[in-house]
C-alpha cells in the first residue's frame, strides 16, 4: 500500500463512516434490549409462527439484495467517475469533511470514499431492516428462531464497520478498475 496524499485526508471521512455504522448497530442493539424487556413472556404456544416465517423470508431476501444492490451502485458510481460526470449531490448541504474542497484535495479517491460510504449505508441498512423485522417477530411470537435471525442480521450490520485499511484497499482496487475503464 503506497502512501498517497489522499490517504492522509481520509481520517475525518472514515470517522463519519464509523459513526454512521456504529449508530446503525447501536439502534439494533437498543431495540433488541427493548424487545427482550417488553415482550410478553407467554408465547403463542402451539400456533404456527407465521410472522417468524415472514421475518426469515425477509432476511433471506435482504441478504440477496445486499449482495446485488451495493455492487450496482458502486459500478454506476465508478462509471461516472471514469467518465468525468460524477458530481456531489446538489442541494444536500454537505458539510466538511464531505464537501467540494475534500474532493478537490483527494480527486477520484475522495469520490470513491463517498461511494464507499453510500455502499456501506445501503448494505448495512438492508440487514438492519431484516433485524428489526425479526425482533418484532420475536416480540409477538417469542420464537427463538426469530431471535437467532435478528442476531445474525445484527452481526451482519456490525461487519460493515469500516476500518482505515479496508477503506484504503477498497479505494485502491476501485482506482485500478477506473483506470481500466478509461
Amino acid at each position: 500500500m503506497s502512501d498517497s496524499p489522499w490517504q492522509n485526508e481520509l481520517s475525518p471521512v472514515l470517522r463519519t463512516m464509523q459513526i454512521v455504522a456504529g449508530a446503525l448497530v447501536a439502534g439494533c442493539l437498543t431495540f433488541l434490549v427493548v424487545v427482550l424487556v417488553v415482550s410478553d413472556r407467554v408465547g403463542a404456544a402451539g400456533q404456527l409462527p407465521v410472522i417468524t416465517y415472514v421475518a426469515i423470508g425477509f432476511a433471506c431476501v435482504a441478504l440477496v439484495v445486499r449482495m446485488i444492490v451495493p455492487g450496482i451502485v458502486v459500478a454506476q458510481g465508478r462509471r461516472r467517475i471514469a467518465e468525468g460526470t460524477w458530481n456531489l449531490p446538489a442541494g444536500r448541504g454537505f458539510q466538511p469533511p464531505l464537501n467540494s474542497e475534500f474532493i478537490e484535495r483527494t480527486g477520484d479517491a475522495g469520490k470513491l470514499a463517498m461511494l464507499f460510504m453510500t455502499r456501506m449505508i445501503i448494505a448495512a441498512a438492508l440487514l438492519e431492516g431484516a433485524a428489526f423485522c425479526s425482533m418484532v417477530a420475536y416480540m409477538v411470537e417469542q420464537s427463538p428462531m426469530a431471535l437467532i435471525v435478528a442476531g445474525v442480521m445484527i452481526i451482519g450490520v456490525a461487519l460493515h464497520f469500516p476500518t482505515r485499511s479496508r477503506l484504503i484497499h477498497w479505494i485502491e482496487d476501485q482506482l485500478t478498475l477506473i483506470e481500466q475503464e478509461r
